[in-house]
């Protein structure tokens, strides 16, 4: 996608946002985004902030979904999960496993946007993915194979709605914890490559898209770089006796 493009809608959901404000302001009833990805997420927060309304809350239908919902609720009503329009519909074959790819590009394939889709959990031959409740009887109406696998759908148990994370272990030392010597690190290429990497708006902070690589890091910090995916600065920093600083990232898998 062009960067003019990715600019349009980034601006299109920064409207949407300021819309959701004033409608749950004016007209006192909650409103809810289309699924957003975690750089979507971090814009939405950036409007919210400035807009300083606080009555929102972010779900995907699962604890720790990467793909949530914004939900912008009346001031004096109570952010619920429940209220959110996501169904997750329990997907099962007979025999063979179930791939994030297949199930994707089989639901795409019914010409569905990706934004009415939330995270694909996958479990063997089972897969529960959420989709907008406006989306879901199309989904089971129409979808009948994964890949070249026959499917059908379930009822899933609520044991089967959570999103296990599995994380590797790097460890390092870093000049100092400047955003572009820790994106560095982790790419394994030189400063001025991470510097280039931040100014084109490949890395987040927080789910914030950040563009300045002199930003100071601290422990605890969630990472992103667009194609090396999340993770997380642990909290214990050490100085080694060169005064170099010894840091441990957690990769999410």
């Amino acid at each position: 996608m062009r960067w003019e493009d990715t600019e349009k809608q980034d601006e299109y959901l920064r409207s949407n946002i300021q819309n959701m404000v004033h409608t749950a302001q004016m007209r006192y009833y909650a409103r809810f985004s289309s699924f957003l990805d975690e750089r979507q997420q971090g814009i939405a927060l950036g409007v919210l902030k400035q807009l300083r309304y606080q009555n929102f809350l972010f779900f995907g239908g699962a604890e720790g979904c990467e793909r949530q919902m914004l939900g912008v609720f009346p001031e004096g009503e109570t952010p619920d999960c429940s209220l959110f329009p996501i169904v997750p519909l329990g997907i099962m074959s007979q025999k063979e496993p179930l791939t994030h790819r297949n199930c994707l590009g089989s639901l795409m394939g019914l010409n569905i946007k990706r934004t009415a889709l939330g995270d694909i959990l996958i479990n063997d031959t089972r897969a529960v993915v959420f989709s907008t409740e406006e989306i879901a009887p199309f989904i089971q109406s129409n979808l009948y194979r994964v890949g070249h696998v026959t499917v059908s759908f379930y009822e899933p148990d609520p044991a089967e709605l959570v999103r296990t994370c599995t994380f590797r272990e790097r460890t390092g030392t870093v000049a100092s914890l400047r955003l572009d010597c820790v994106v560095s690190f982790l790419l394994g290429k030189s400063r001025s490559s991470a510097v280039q990497t931040i100014l084109s708006g490949a890395v987040m902070v927080n789910r914030m898209p950040i563009y300045e690589p002199s930003k100071q890091l601290v422990g605890g910090e969630q990472i992103v770089v667009r194609g090396f995916g999340k993770c997380f600065l642990d909290e214990e920093i050490k100085t080694t006796k060169k005064g170099r600083l010894f840091i441990k990232i957690n990769q999410l898998l």
